[in-house]
């Protein structure tokens, strides 16, 4: 039993096909470091379900070799952050070693042992703990597949592009469509807007672009307010290409610049009648602060995020 058990779980985590076609080896190693990190819309990344599975393995085989059972759910999805392809592929090569290590140690188990209790009984047996890693990891797998077919369909086929003067005209056509359904224009939007270069680029800023088809569909902008303060500002996707993902892609792309620039704090105005934007913002970990004197008339609410 403990063989069958040891094989079920290689053909899982690293080189089976039997039952799902696929497995976890074959799937994260076929991706970039972008598409680890890349949300499609409430979904968990592949990266954060690598490191979730990865993060019980290495718990039960601290438990395999004589230790303490200090696992727990609600940490098994605090994921390093992923800034680069090495960071990525440390991430697999971890994984790898991992599931090899626990297929050996259950092999190595003796018949006898799969009924015994698991550190207490309230974890039941050996045999019932190490069936729920392969439930849990087929699971999973599944969802890794999904979400990859999801990210290289050309529908989720999103590209983070950086300002150039030949795409200056996108950060004013996108946010006028939304200023215009949602307030009005105002005399500070007009003016930064016209003139992103001069503006919000030659001050220290970064506006990014979402391409998606070879079209610009969205944008955001990170203006400089002092050296390691940044606001989060002109957040637009114009409205047909809404519910895909554009935004969080965005945001998080802001948030991931930020990070390694060593921006320590980040700031933004908003409406509260913007309920999704205030929802994806406090999804990110910005936090209401007391309300200041703002250029914008529209504004009601002012958020912060201190990054660490």
């Amino acid at each position: 039993m403990n063989i069958y058990l040891s094989i079920r779980i290689k053909e899982v985590l690293l080189n089976g096909k039997w039952i799902a076609n696929t497995n976890f080896k074959e799937q994260i190693e076929s991706i970039t470091w972008q598409q680890s990190i890349q949300k499609i819309e409430n979904l968990n990344t592949i990266g954060m379900l690598t490191f979730h599975i990865n993060y019980y393995l290495k718990g039960l085989i601290k438990v395999f070799n004589g230790g303490e059972l200090d696992i727990k759910d609600k940490y098994s999805f605090d994921i390093p952050e992923i800034k680069n392809e090495t960071d990525w592929q440390n991430l697999i090569t971890e994984f790898i070693d991992n599931a090899e290590i626990f297929s050996e140690k259950v092999r190595q188990l003796e018949e006898t042992q799969l009924e015994q209790v698991f550190i207490d009984k309230k974890y039941g047996t050996y045999l019932r703990n190490i069936e729920a890693v392969i439930e849990h990891s087929y699971y999973h797998l599944g969802q890794i597949s999904l979400i990859k077919k999801m990210i290289t369909n050309k529908k989720y086929d999103i590209e983070i592009i950086p300002y150039t003067e030949a795409n200056k005209k996108y950060i004013k056509t996108l946010n006028i469509e939304w200023l215009e359904k949602y307030f009005s224009v105002e005399q500070k939007d007009e003016i930064q807007l016209s003139n992103p270069q001069q503006e919000i680029i030659d001050k220290g800023g970064k506006i990014f672009y979402a391409k998606y088809k070879n079209e610009i569909v969205g944008t955001a902008t990170l203006m400089k307010l002092d050296k390691t303060t940044f606001e989060l500002s002109k957040m637009a996707v114009t409205e047909t290409m809404q519910g895909k993902g554009i935004g969080i892609t965005l945001m998080e792309h802001c948030l991931n610049y930020s990070k390694t620039n060593q921006i320590q704090k980040l700031i933004l105005y908003s409406n509260t009648k913007l309920k999704t934007a205030i929802a994806i913002y406090r999804k990110y970990g910005f936090k209401e602060v007391s309300f200041d004197a703002t250029h914008y008339k529209r504004a009601n609410i002012k958020m912060e995020l201190e990054l660490k």
